[in-house]
């Protein structure tokens, strides 16, 4: 006589993979969520650094310019007495308190007539031309009525999303008044 057993195998496993596929498809969304922010933030840093090297190559472009404008003087007319002529030519006053003398590197001072534009197209590009007074590195004559200056020559490049400013140094002769 043969005896049957009957075997009930008991699986506990039920579903499991299911919840495998759940936990994998988490995984996958948290990782495509973490992507899809960091694409987002590396195209604003883009958007940032053109329009950073677009102001810097605005002012890049307007200190040429004023170098360009300072060059075309002649040493009279880089004397003191002419600065009245050019709007963005100034004489640095070491006689005022600090807190009053130019300092074309705070953007409050590019308004109200101390710069000038690099074209009536583009009022975004500007410069302005500091007289520094006699380079320190050189001697003055008593009998030469001119002298050779030292210039800082600033550039701004402005937009609505920043500003950069580029400050050069030039040496001219000037005529002594």
């Amino acid at each position: 006589m043969l005896v049957k057993k009957d075997i009930q195998l008991h699986y506990t496993e039920n579903g499991s993979i299911i919840l495998i596929v759940m936990i994998m498809l988490l995984l996958l969304s948290i990782i495509g969520i973490a992507v899809n922010d960091l694409s987002n933030v590396e195209i604003q840093l883009a958007g940032n650094d053109r329009i950073y090297k677009q102001n810097f190559f605005l002012s890049e472009s307007a200190t040429v310019i004023g170098e360009t404008q300072l060059e075309d003087l002649t040493p009279t007319e880089r004397s003191d007495s002419n600065f009245i002529n050019y709007t963005w030519l100034h004489k640095y006053d070491y006689t005022q308190p600090i807190a009053n003398r130019i300092n074309m590197t705070h953007i409050s001072y590019w308004n109200g007539g101390n710069s000038a534009n690099i074209s009536p197209t583009n009022p975004q590009g500007k410069f302005s031309v500091v007289d520094m007074g006699i380079s320190p590195d050189t001697s003055q004559s008593m009998t030469n009525p001119e002298s050779l200056h030292l210039f800082h020559i600033y550039g701004l490049g402005q937009s609505t999303n920043g500003n950069v400013i580029i400050e050069t140094l030039y040496k001219a002769t000037v005529r002594n008044d």
